[in-house]
């Protein structure tokens, strides 16, 4: 068979709905065209792995909250001949709210051809299905305890079990690990495995889905669920994962081996969330560790893999000498379509949105959408970056009078304790009080602060609106221009 044959696009099409922190469901695909797509692709892979066949079961049905029954089924792929095959389940990622056994469907079947190793697919409840974590982890621990019951029948050699997963995957799958006493190897692939201290992670800290006591958090986190003689560990992370923050992986590695087992961490420098599927060359060295660790731990291959052989680091451009993303910047193909980013961190989107943008290790540059997502920037020159699919020129004249109007601004006398009236609807006004209080023109009760000089306002959700100073008698807000009313 010839493993080149097979496009690697296809690998990663799914991954393009698994954004994880765009958490509402209704963005992604229905679970209907989610699982045609997994068994389209699972028919393509039946003609190209003509020595392993699959075998679809329904291990669950379940009530939705609306009356209506869904299906939970999985996919087993196993060798056409031989046996008993050792089995590992694969746990697909989506933030709890989407994704399908379709993630892994590639390393499932190299699995079953290469290392004679049998794989399960699983389907879980979403959190758009009425499921809590309870639930889910369930729907996980039931679809095992299915090919359990059946491991004679479907020619399994039980005794030898594995369980991968990815991102949520690897969260729900690191827990079934440590309940189910058959399992002797685990692989997650930047996982969340703390609740209770999340490091970094912006994902893990729904406390609808979770609950929100500490008992709940350790609940629903294998780092306080370690068995003893845990099964033996390799954690996959990247050091620019901004979803779920690599030190997970790091301290469950640790906390493993203090409960007396075998851990393994391996760190690809410059990779974000999804480091198994983000290009060729890291899908196939991590893909490649996981077939031969997971060979090694069931006794298929007698050398132990070493894990530095499998890790592939990005190459980080410096950045060039003299950048600043502070400016403007006007698109090469559309100038009239600007971002300006601020020193105080915020930012003017093409379309007129007030977002932010944040630095981190190394020089990376990210946008900060109103969402809460961020978006790469990508450094391609001292005046020229790539972001939001597009390239961008600094605007360096544009640039220098923004940053002169800020200085200006910042070295103008105003108080903005007084009433504001909008430049166009003067009806239309803001009255900010000497206590810090303030009404909006809606008449909610809000508040303004100054920090840096800067003034802010404090919108009754907490969060904060910048007050760009023009004059002493004229700033922007809310996206409006507005006047001080003298005398009022």
């Amino acid at each position: 068979m010839n493993l080149k044959n097979i496009p690697f696009w296809s690998v990663c099409m799914m991954f393009s709905l698994l954004s994880v922190y765009s958490l509402n469901a209704s963005k992604y695909p229905s679970w209907e065209e989610q699982q045609a797509k997994a068994e389209k692709h699972t028919v393509e892979y039946l003609e190209m792995f003509t020595d392993v066949r699959s075998d679809r079961f329904v291990y669950k049905t379940i009530t939705l909250p609306n009356g209506d029954k869904l299906e939970l089924d999985l996919r087993l792929e196993r060798p056409k001949t031989g046996g008993p095959f050792p089995v590992v389940f694969y746990i697909h990622g989506g933030a709890w709210v989407t994704g399908n056994k379709d993630n892994f469907y590639r390393q499932s079947f190299r699995m079953a051809s290469e290392n004679q190793i049998a794989g399960v697919r699983i389907e879980y409840r979403w959190k758009s299905h009425g499921g809590d974590y309870l639930d889910v982890i369930g729907d996980v621990m039931d679809s095992i305890d299915s090919i359990r019951q059946r491991a004679d029948e479907l020619n399994l050699d039980f005794t030898r079990v594995g369980i991968a997963g990815s991102s949520a995957g690897a969260h729900l799958g690191a827990i079934a690990a440590q309940h189910t006493p058959e399992c002797i190897s685990f692989d997650g692939f930047n996982g969340i495995y703390d609740l209770v201290d999340r490091d970094k992670s912006r994902f893990g800290g729904d406390a609808a889905f979770i609950g929100a006591s500490l008992e709940d958090k350790k609940r629903a986190s294998a780092f306080w669920q370690i068995r003893n003689d845990p099964p033996d560990t390799w954690l996959y992370h990247g050091t620019y994962d901004l979803t779920i923050d690599w030190v997970q992986s790091r301290r469950f590695a640790k906390a493993i081996k203090e409960h007396g087992g075998q851990a393994e961490t391996l760190i690809y420098s410059g990779y974000g969330h999804g480091v198994n599927r983000l290009d060729q060359k890291v899908y196939e060295a991590t893909t490649q560790a996981l077939l031969a660790h997971t060979a090694y731990v069931f006794g298929i291959r007698d050398k132990k893999p070493n894990p530095q052989d499998y890790i592939v680091n990005k190459e980080i451009p410096e950045v060039p000498e003299g950048f600043s993303l502070q400016g403007v910047w006007r698109r090469e193909s559309h100038p009239n379509q600007t971002f300006t980013f601020y020193s105080d961190y915020s930012a003017l989107a093409a379309n007129g949105d007030r977002i932010g943008w944040k630095e981190v290790d190394d020089g990376r540059y990210y946008i900060v959408w109103k969402s809460g997502g961020l978006g790469r920037i990508d450094i391609l020159a001292k005046n020229k970056v790539k972001m939001a699919s597009a390239t961008y020129i600094k605007d360096v004249d544009a640039s220098l009078a923004e940053n002169a109007l800020l200085e200006e601004s910042e070295n103008t006398k105003l108080s903005i304790v007084g009433k504001w009236q909008h430049m166009i609807n003067p009806a239309y006004c803001f009255v900010f009080n000497p206590d810090g209080s303030a009404v909006d023109p809606k008449g909610n009760r809000i508040g303004w602060k100054m920090e840096d000089d800067r003034y802010f306002i404090v919108w009754k959700s907490g969060r904060l609106g910048r007050i760009d100073v023009i004059d002493s008698t004229t700033v922007k807000m809310a996206s409006s221009t507005f006047s001080k009313v003298e005398n009022d």
